[in-house]
């Protein structure tokens, strides 16, 4: 559940950035450098999230990672 409820949303938070920043109570996966750094601790271990063990979470999160590279919102502007 990691992928979807916080990396989708930290990568989007940070491709159109609220008005107001919001209390970190309010959102449940902090901010985007919050994220990013679970993320980096988790490999840090072996070459995959679960240490030398290649599996589904790391195609998953992997994807939404990539995915994340691809999003550039910077011509959007959120209503005011």
């Amino acid at each position: 559940f990691f992928s979807p409820s916080c990396i989708e949303a930290a990568v989007m938070d940070r491709a159109a950035p609220r008005k107001e920043e919001p209390r970190r109570a309010m959102i449940g996966y902090g901010d985007f450098d919050t994220v990013m750094g679970v993320v980096a601790k988790a490999v840090a271990k072996g070459p995959y999230l679960m240490g030398e063990q290649f599996t589904a979470a790391d195609v998953i999160i992997g994807s939404t990672l990539r995915w994340g590279m691809t999003v550039s919102y910077t011509h959007l502007t959120l209503p005011t």
